[in-house]
């Protein structure tokens, strides 16, 4: 039996990677993460929620620190080019595609948040 590659492209609503986003910040990732500075966002006006700010400043190439929760150790940033490379690694990882598709389908939960806040921020799975 032969083996053969197909390469299937998807697009990615920019709606769907905000929501990813959310997941994670508002509930898959709380238990590793901490954003030390937020001062590259807008200022609070107590309406607009944090992920909104977060999204807007990395919409408009600002990068968001990101710190371990318990140690204060520096991990990276959320950015525009992390969320690319990220999808790209949930794309490429055969056993956490089904994150990817699952996102893709809107059926993705704070699990899969968590994984793509990893891949965004650190480039792998180091939290469990």
């Amino acid at each position: 039996m032969s083996e053969f590659k197909v390469k299937i492209e998807f697009k990615i609503e920019e709606e769907t990677i905000k929501n990813l986003l959310t997941s994670a910040l508002e509930g898959g990732s709380n238990y590793w993460y901490y954003l030390p500075d937020l001062s590259m966002c807008a200022p609070s006006d107590g309406k607009t929620p944090t992920v909104t700010r977060i999204w807007n400043a990395i919409k408009e190439g600002k990068r968001v620190p990101v710190q371990d929760y318990e140690s204060g150790e520096h991990l990276g940033y959320i950015s525009w080019e992390g969320i690319k490379h990220g999808i790209g690694i949930m794309a490429d990882d055969k056993g956490m595609k089904h994150h990817l598709l699952a996102a893709i389908e809107q059926q993705d939960d704070a699990e899969t948040g968590d994984v793509f806040l990893q891949y965004v921020v650190m480039g792998e799975l180091v939290y469990a």
